[in-house]
């Protein structure tokens, strides 16, 4: 079992500031659409900044597994809030990448990483709103 910890400690601006293991700090408040600033960051991108970069880590782990080199690996994530009885939620995102590889046999080896990266990401398994991967 593993334990990931976080510190956030309130500025005297109202925004906040969390520490980010071992890169340093950074400004925290709400987003732009709820009133916040576009000089912080926001839960709401951290979550989905969470999403693709997991999703990137475990593509990468089960490329190495599957002896596919990748050459370049670039990802962009998206997640719609939506407001429902119970208040503002995610109800979907999606994650698209763009992977090249010069190795021959990349399509099915592409097919099957894409189908393992989605189902044995963490941060996916953890969430409660569908997520698709799609690799281009």
């Amino acid at each position: 079992m593993h334990w990931f910890k976080n510190q956030l400690d309130r500025q005297a601006d109202g925004n906040f500031s969390t520490s980010l293991g071992g890169v340093g700090t950074v400004a925290v408040g709400a987003p732009v659409e709820f009133n916040g600033s576009a000089e912080t960051t926001n839960p709401e991108e951290l979550l989905i900044a969470s999403l693709n970069s997991c999703i990137a880590m475990t593509f990468m782990y089960f490329a190495r597994k599957l002896e596919l080199t990748v050459d370049s690996y670039s990802s962009r994530a998206e997640g719609e809030v939506v407001k429902d009885d119970g208040g503002f939620r995610f109800s979907q995102a999606k994650v698209t990448a763009a992977v090249e590889t010069s190795d021959p046999d990349a399509k099915q080896k592409l097919a099957k990483i894409t189908e393992l990266a989605e189902k044995y990401c963490l941060v996916t398994r953890s969430m409660s709103f569908p997520i698709q991967f799609v690799v281009e």
